[in-house]
C-alpha cells in the first residue's frame, strides 16, 4: 500500500471531490469525509479525512483528536535541527494554521498518473504533504513536503532549500463585524478611566463583546467555577486535608474542577510555585463574587482582594443557601468590568516589556487574575477554564 496525507487551511473540499471524480470515478462518499474512487469492489483511491472542531488560524488549544495531532506535529518540527531557522518558523506557522487533514491510499501503488492529478490539488489547497516514502515521494524516510513536492525536511532535519510553503489564511478570521454603540460607548468609557489615573492605552485594542450578543456562562456554571477556585486557593494556602475534605463535603467543590485542578488537588505535595499559583486565584475568585452579587464593588485592582472577607461571605452559607442567594449581574455591567480590566492588563504588560513599574499602581497579579475569570465568565474566546486566554 501506499499513502500520503495532506494538510491544508481550507475546509471547503468541494474542488477535491470534484478532481476526485474526473479520472478516478466513479466516487462514493462513504462518510462526511470519506470517499472511495474507482471500482466498488476494488477502489483506485481510498480518502479518508478529518477536521478541527471548530476551524481556526491558530492552535489556541487541544480541543479535538486533530488538534492533538497538531500539537504533536508542532513540537516534533519545533525540536528538529533544520538547516533553515525560516523555513522552519514557517512550517511551524503553516502547523498552527491547519484545518483540514485527507488522507489517500492506494493499493497496492498510487496509479499511473496520480502525480499529475495531485498538483494541481495541493497548488489549490496550498496543501503541506506528510508522507512514507512511495513512488511519489521517495525521501528515505517520512518527511513533509511543499506543494510542489519538494522536501521541506525529512525526521533528521534534512530538507530542500528552493522548498516554499505558502501561509494564507482566510479573510473571514479577520474580517470582524464593525463594533456596535454599546461596544464603542464601553470602550469610550473604559479609556477615559484610564486617562484620569494616567494609565496609557492603545487605541487599536478593540472593544470586547457587546451586551446584546454575548452568551455569558450560566449562573448555575458560575457558581460551580467559584466553588472550584474557592477550594483551589484554600489548597494553596496550606489549608490541612481534613480542613480540604470538609470544605468539599459542604459544597461538592471536588466535583467542579477543572483537569489541570483536579491534578493540583490530588498532588499531595505541590511545589512552591504551584502553591502560589493556586493562592493567586483568590482573585479570580473575587470576580466571580462581584459577578454573582456577593462582593459589591470591583474596585481599583492597585492591591490584593481581601481572602479572608471573601471566603467570610461564603461560610455562613450552604451550598444551596450560596446558590440560591447568588444574582449574576447584567451582561453590561460584566463586559464593562471585563473591558477595562482588558485594558489595565494590556497597560501591565507594556510596562513590563518596557521594564517599567506598573501604571498608577496596578497590581499586576490581581488584574491578570481578574481578567482571567471575566474572559471566562463572558466567553471571550469560547475556551474551557485551563485554556482561557488573556492575551492583549
Amino acid at each position: 500500500m501506499e499513502r500520503l496525507t495532506l494538510y491544508t487551511h481550507a475546509t471547503d473540499l468541494d474542488y477535491f471531490s470534484a478532481q476526485l471524480a474526473e479520472p478516478y470515478g466513479p466516487v462514493a462518499q462513504t462518510g462526511p469525509l470519506e470517499w472511495l474512487a474507482g471500482p466498488p469492489a476494488s477502489p483506485t483511491l481510498r480518502v479518508h479525512g478529518r477536521k478541527r472542531t471548530q476551524p481556526d488560524y491558530q492552535l489556541r488549544a487541544v480541543t479535538d483528536d486533530f488538534t492533538q495531532n497538531l500539537a504533536g506535529m508542532y513540537g516534533f518540527v519545533q525540536k528538529l535541527p533544520m538547516a533553515s531557522p525560516d523555513q522552519q518558523s514557517r512550517l511551524l506557522t503553516k502547523i498552527t494554521t491547519l484545518n483540514t487533514e485527507l488522507t489517500i491510499s492506494a493499493e497496492p501503488a498510487f496509479p499511473a498518473g496520480f502525480g499529475a492529478w495531485l498538483a494541481p490539488v495541493l497548488a489549490h489547497y496550498e496543501a503541506l504533504v506528510f508522507s512514507e516514502p512511495n513512488s511519489l515521494y521517495p525521501a528515505a524516510g517520512q518527511a513533509f513536503y511543499d506543494p510542489a513536492g519538494r522536501l521541506l525536511t525529512d525526521t533528521l532535519g534534512a530538507g530542500d532549500a528552493a522548498a516554499q510553503l505558502p501561509v494564507s489564511i482566510e479573510s473571514r478570521y479577520y474580517d470582524e463585524p464593525d463594533p456596535l454603540p454599546d461596544q464603542l460607548a464601553r470602550k469610550a468609557r473604559s479609556e477615559a478611566a484610564l486617562q484620569v489615573r494616567g494609565i496609557p492605552f492603545a487605541a487599536s485594542l478593540p472593544p470586547v463583546a457587546s451586551d446584546t450578543t454575548v452568551p455569558l456562562r450560566p449562573q448555575d456554571a458560575v457558581v460551580d467555577r467559584a466553588l472550584a477556585l474557592a477550594y483551589v486557593a484554600l489548597k494553596g494556602e496550606g489549608l490541612e486535608a481534613d480542613s480540604l475534605e470538609g470544605f468539599d463535603e459542604a459544597y461538592g467543590a471536588l466535583d467542579h474542577l477543572s483537569p489541570a485542578e483536579r491534578a493540583f488537588a490530588d498532588n499531595p505535595a505541590p511545589d512552591q510555585q504551584a502553591l502560589v499559583n493556586a493562592t493567586w486565584r483568590y482573585e479570580a475568585l473575587h470576580a466571580l463574587l462581584w459577578a454573582l452579587g456577593f462582593v459589591p464593588e470591583l474596585d481599583y485592582p492597585d492591591h490584593p482582594c481581601d481572602p479572608g472577607a471573601d471566603m467570610g461571605l461564603l461560610a455562613p452559607l450552604s451550598e444551596a443557601a450560596f446558590r440560591q442567594q447568588a444574582r449574576l449581574r447584567p451582561a453590561a455591567e460584566i463586559l464593562d468590568a471585563a473591558d477595562l480590566t482588558y485594558r489595565y492588563a494590556w497597560a501591565c504588560v507594556d510596562a513590563r516589556l518596557h521594564q517599567r513599574p506598573t501604571p498608577a499602581g496596578l497590581e499586576s497579579g490581581a488584574v491578570h487574575e481578574r481578567l482571567y475569570a471575566l474572559n471566562w465568565l463572558t466567553t471571550r474566546f469560547e475556551e474551557d477554564w485551563d485554556d482561557v486566554s488573556t492575551d492583549t
